[in-house]
């Protein structure tokens, strides 16, 4: 439960401060995001 709560008050730390580095992590998962879909989409 700590580790959740712990995730969780990043994300909020990281959406009201977007760093260049967070933001590239989460375009980075938004794309594996999409093609992971895309790809089982196909199948």
């Amino acid at each position: 439960m700590k580790k959740k709560i712990k995730q969780l008050r990043y994300v909020q730390f990281a959406e009201y401060q977007p760093s260049p580095y967070t933001k590239r992590l989460i375009e980075k998962s938004e794309t594996a995001i999409q093609s992971y879909k895309q790809k089982h989409s196909l199948i």
